[in-house]
């Protein structure tokens, strides 16, 4: 097993990015993102890994607190049996998120 690796993020010339594995594992099934009537800034994020035996789902909630601050809740479950990220597209054929499937 090799340690971390340091590699520039993509589109940003002084950014580094360290990861470990496959930080492409996870796909995004769902981003949603919004301002409440307070002014505070809110995103939600569902995720999902297909493990072989079913499928790691991901719930990530993120709100702004008054100080400017994040607070952050997460969730994970494992949906068992053969399901698997299957992309969502538009019109286009551009990806715009995954749902989850059945594998034949």
């Amino acid at each position: 097993m090799s340690g971390p690796s340091a590699k520039k993020s993509p589109g940003q010339s002084k950014d580094i990015l360290e990861s470990f594995g496959d930080p492409d594992a996870w796909k995004c099934l769902c981003s949603a993102s919004g301002i409440t009537e307070d002014g505070l800034k809110w995103r939600k994020f569902t995720k999902a890994m297909f493990v072989g035996t079913g499928c790691l789902v991901q719930v990530s909630t993120e709100m702004q607190n008054n100080n400017g601050q994040w607070d952050l809740a997460e969730a994970v479950t494992f949906v068992p049996g053969p399901t698997e990220p299957i992309p969502a597209r538009d019109s286009k054929g551009k990806v715009t998120g995954y749902r989850l499937g059945v594998s034949r």
